[in-house]
């Protein structure tokens, strides 16, 4: 991939208190630096050879701007300044007859990624596009996406209503599209990715695919968010969150750990799910430190039948929502869905197997690690069940235990000799105090 495409166009009415109508928005400064000029830098940093600014409002002083900064850092720029507005998908005619992928950039959008990373998922997944996205701290009033297996199964407008629950996954502004995605757009016609383009793809039975990353996306868009893009450039967590760095991550197991054990056969709908006491904080206070939060759970009710896959996904996407309404998120969930016991009536034989994701083994641990690039030997497991500390020891790091659930209790449940937790808290927001509080007395001098 070496082609980005920049939509600059618009009036920039959220941003207009900070232009003052005098300047593009593409040229708002963030910690003194034009956004796009930010944008531009991140990606000759990935590889990026050549960028098309699509501009709209005062586009003219684009050019005039950027062209000596786009000769530094060896870009070949080119701005095209749409003569009415199109949206953000009818401007995208304007590519047509490109015989490759291009990124496309929301240019409000303060980012920084390995785009390796995006590019081999969207190859693997064949899609005619792929969507960037990443969970927030406001889904209930964000554009969602409903995925299974990292395709889009459907797109959830912001602007209607919505009934349910569902996956805090929202589309953070930029996406890779292929020459084909490109072709489909209609010239001269106004249109919007969100609200048209995608919806009709989706609808013809287009492959579009969904890239959930924990990588720093931020719409600087209003006063507030540009003012939280300004705090993370200066702390350095913008550089910090690119997935070309090691992260350190914090692993939870959910019920009995964030939210309420019910015991039995565990949670089978969503009207099940009860957060405890003090778990949005926890997920809040780690992510203020630096961590990935990952949860890592056992789902053996998929194997025996008493829960769907799309059942799955409502319970998660109550856990996430009721999270969120603390202004808190998981970066992923991670779960195993097999179960080694065959023999009942009802269950899906396909996975009945012994697995390596089912803790205590460690492979949902190791596929995060993966994914997300963590590195382990400074991780840590927080866990209810002795089942979560005995994945953490297969790793060799630390199993936190807290006494609420199961309280690490469960030596009846556990095949083979029980691990002990390195250390036990009384619930999850102790633990993860202990945790920023150790990283806390780490860094001073």
């Amino acid at each position: 991939m070496e082609h980005a495409t920049i939509l600059a166009g618009g009036i920039g009415s959220r941003a207009r208190s900070m232009t003052q109508d005098r300047i593009p928005k593409a040229l708002l400064p963030v910690a003194g630096v034009p956004i796009a000029l930010r944008q531009m830098e991140a990606l000759a940093r990935e590889g990026i050879r050549a960028v098309t600014i699509l501009a709209g409002h005062l586009g003219e002083r684009l050019a005039l701007a950027l062209v000596a900064q786009a000769r530094r850092l060896s870009l070949t720029m080119d701005v095209i300044v749409e003569r009415e507005p199109l949206g953000t998908a009818g401007c995208l005619t304007a590519l047509r007859g490109r015989t490759h992928d291009t990124l496309i950039v929301y240019g409000d959008m303060l980012f920084e990624m390995d785009l390796s990373r995006l590019t081999a998922f969207h190859r693997q997944r064949g899609a005619m596009a792929t969507i960037v996205a990443h969970p927030n701290d406001h889904p209930e009033t964000s554009d969602l996406l409903v995925e299974r297996d990292g395709l889009v199964r459907a797109v959830l407008p912001a602007k209607f209503r919505r009934k349910g629950d569902f996956r805090n996954l929202v589309p953070a502004g930029l996406f890779l599209a292929t020459p084909q995605f490109l072709e489909q757009v209609t010239p001269g016609v106004k249109a919007d990715l969100i609200l048209d383009s995608l919806p009709r793809l989706l609808a013809q039975g287009k492959s579009i695919a969904v890239y959930n990353t924990p990588e720093y996306l931020r719409d600087i868009g209003t006063p507030d968010r540009h003012a939280l893009a300004e705090a993370d450039i200066a702390n350095g967590r913008v550089a910090r969150e690119s997935l070309r760095r090691r992260r350190t991550a914090i692993f939870f197991d959910i019920d009995g750990t964030l939210a309420e054990e019910p015991g039995g056969h565990g949670v089978l709908s969503p009207d099940q799910v009860a957060l405890l006491s003090g778990a949005a904080e926890a997920l809040k206070r780690a992510v203020a430190a630096g961590y990935l939060t990952v949860a890592v759970t056992n789902r053996p009710q998929l194997a025996k039948g008493l829960v769907t896959e799309d059942g799955l996904d409502a319970i998660f996407g109550r856990l996430e929502c009721m999270l969120a309404r603390d202004q808190a998120w998981l970066n992923r969930i991670y779960y195993c869905p097999h179960h080694p016991e065959a023999g009942r009536a009802g269950e899906v034989a396909a996975l009945k197997i012994a697995c390596r994701c089912r803790k205590p083994a460690p492979g949902l641990l190791e596929e995060a690690a993966r994914d997300l690039n963590i590195d382990l030997r400074n991780s840590v497991l927080i866990g209810d069940s002795l089942r979560d500390i005995g994945a953490a020891q297969a790793l060799h790091i630390p199993g936190l235990g807290v006494r609420t659930g199961y309280g690490c209790r469960d030596t009846q449940r556990y095949p083979g000799l029980p691990p002990k937790p390195a250390h036990m808290f009384d619930d999850v927001l102790e633990a993860v105090n202990f945790m920023t509080a150790q990283q806390n007395s780490q860094a001073t001098p």
